[in-house]
């Protein structure tokens, strides 16, 4: 009686042990949320050269990253407009899981709806997680024009290249048309990224049978094993 009892537990977490490993894992797809993205404005011809408006940013889903008048480094070469309301309409860079979404103003002050940064400008984004493939589609608001929307997953086009884990966007690329907004009009760019998932393991060839079914066979077996040892000992007092 004492040996059984003592067996007993071992018994218990070797079921529970088992359990553990039969119980199926699944992984979460996987995207930008929740990872380090490093973003980059940069236009020599502005002034505005390597590391001098520079963020480091963790995406999250609210809020947005970068904006203007935030307090980052690209926050503070970002224009803001106002709508016909007279509120604030600025520009901002809002990751998300598989993408990045980018209002960009037409500020220039010759009134041509060029972003108004010289020949060069870009926005540079590295650090992308390794399961970026590459760039899915791109939307853009119907003001924007000389910029194209035609993904090529992965390579460049006109206005935007990917390479490996970075994202580079053509500034001076874009024309944004009017839109009602004063005193610059505002575009959206939405770049969609090609992920690639994780998938779950395949399942065993014979299914297993579930966690319960399993601890009642144990216990189940260890209630024969203690009749089997009830009946050992009633023989044995008994000869």
């Amino acid at each position: 009686m004492t040996r059984f009892t003592l067996r007993l537990p071992s018994i218990l977490v070797a079921i529970v042990t088992a359990m553990g490993f039969l119980v199926p894992t699944h992984q979460a797809q996987a995207g930008l949320i929740g990872t380090n993205v490093n973003a980059e404005l940069l236009s020599t011809l502005d002034g505005i050269n390597a590391g001098d408006a520079e963020d480091t940013v963790t995406v999250a889903n609210p809020p947005i990253e970068i904006q203007a008048g935030d307090g980052t480094n690209i926050g503070a070469w970002m224009y803001t407009s106002t709508d016909a309301s007279n509120n604030a309409v600025p520009e901002y860079i809002d990751f998300f899981d598989t993408g990045v979404t980018l209002r960009i103003a037409g500020a220039d002050p010759s009134g041509s709806g060029m972003t108004g940064y010289s020949s060069g400008a870009e926005y540079v984004f590295s650090g992308l997680d390794p399961s970026i493939l590459g760039i899915d589609s791109i939307s853009l608001s119907s003001n924007i024009s000389n910029f194209p929307n035609v993904a090529q997953a992965p390579g460049c086009t006109a206005g935007i290249c990917f390479d490996s884990s970075t994202l580079t966007v053509f500034l001076d690329q874009m024309i944004i048309g009017p839109d009602g907004n004063l005193p610059a009009p505002m575009g959206l760019v939405t770049i969609n990224f090609t992920t690639q998932g994780i998938t779950p393991p395949p399942p065993p060839p014979n299914p297993a049978p579930e966690p319960m079914t399993l601890l009642l066979f144990g216990i189940g077996l260890a209630g024969l094993g203690l009749v089997r040892q009830r009946r050992i000992q009633w023989r044995l007092a008994r000869a």
